[in-house]
């Protein structure tokens, strides 16, 4: 299927738009423009994610965007990983199906904000000029400087579950195992994320401060090996909620926010909510979310 879907200069009802999230790339289906249902099942979800003429390598998630039947709500979302998983929230997934759902005319145009259902769970988002920012609440749990062995060695890391379980480990500890090991960057990150101690297994997460970097404004690469994907991403919106938490929680800081930059180079930024006593109370992910063309799905 993936090698018949072909770019098309206007909307057709058997479209699929491609979007990307800072570099984070998707497969996007208007609910209502098909019979969405039918795509829910893995080989399409699979066949929808493939490479094709715009992204030859593919995209890392579907997303499926429509109304609501929640009145409450502005629109709803379902995400699927390019094997066909679901049930986990996606932060720059979210971000590009609110871009989407404005766009296409699914919410109106100019509200202040938007409400909407992803994994499970409601959301508010908005638009800040060219920028989509989420609101996710407090992390649903956090586990700060844990311990596991693999092959033989002790991995010092912190786990976060910002509706998508992340581990955060520091570059500086992830070489030195990679050193002892002898093993390749990729291979460890798979075995990490299949890791026994995580039941649903992880994303793994490699942060490193910038050379510019400060306690009160942090800036971290990031790369991510994605549960679902595979492979590390050209970006993770709750990989950046995950890390950005982990360093400022491990490094006491202060700060309101933390810049990170994935391996797009498209920067994202992670805002903190904080009482008057510092405890947080809600993360804020801001970003690029942009469609990038549309391909035809054959019938």
């Amino acid at each position: 299927m993936s090698s018949a879907l072909q770019h098309v200069p206007n909307h057709d009802r058997k479209t699929l738009f491609l979007m990307s999230g800072a570099g984070n790339l998707f497969s996007v289906l208007a609910a209502d423009s098909l019979d969405a249902p039918s795509f829910h099942h893995t080989e399409h979800v699979r066949e929808l994610c493939a490479p094709n003429e715009l992204f030859r390598q593919g995209t890392e998630g579907l997303l499926i965007v429509g109304p609501s039947s929640d009145h409450t709500l502005d629109f709803a979302v379902d995400f699927f990983n390019p094997d066909g998983s679901s049930s986990m929230m996606c932060g720059n997934g979210a971000r590009c199906a609110l871009r989407f759902a404005i766009d296409h005319h699914i919410v109106p145009e100019h509200a202040s904000s938007y409400r909407f259902s992803m994994a499970g769970a409601h959301y508010e988002g908005k638009a800040v000029g060219d920028l989509i920012d989420i609101r996710f609440d407090a992390p649903r749990e956090l586990l700060l400087n844990q311990e596991l062995e693999f092959e033989g060695r002790s991995v010092r890391y912190s786990y976060c579950n910002v509706g998508s379980d992340h581990i955060v480990l520091d570059e500086i500890e992830f070489r030195r195992l990679q050193q002892a090991l002898d093993m390749q960057e990729l291979l460890i990150l798979a075995g990490l994320r299949r890791h026994p101690s995580f039941h649903r297994g992880t994303n793994v997460n490699i942060i490193a401060p910038t050379a510019d970097s400060t306690d009160d404004a942090p800036r971290l690469m990031l790369r991510t090996y994605e549960r679902g994907v595979e492979a590390i991403t050209g970006a993770c919106g709750t990989g950046a909620l995950a890390s950005a938490l982990v360093y400022r929680e491990t490094h006491a800081t202060h700060c309101t926010k933390v810049i990170l930059i994935p391996p797009s180079a498209e920067e994202l930024v992670v805002d903190f909510e904080c009482d008057v006593q510092n405890r947080l109370s809600a993360l804020h992910l801001c970003g690029p979310a942009v469609e990038c063309g549309e391909v035809v799905i054959p019938e």
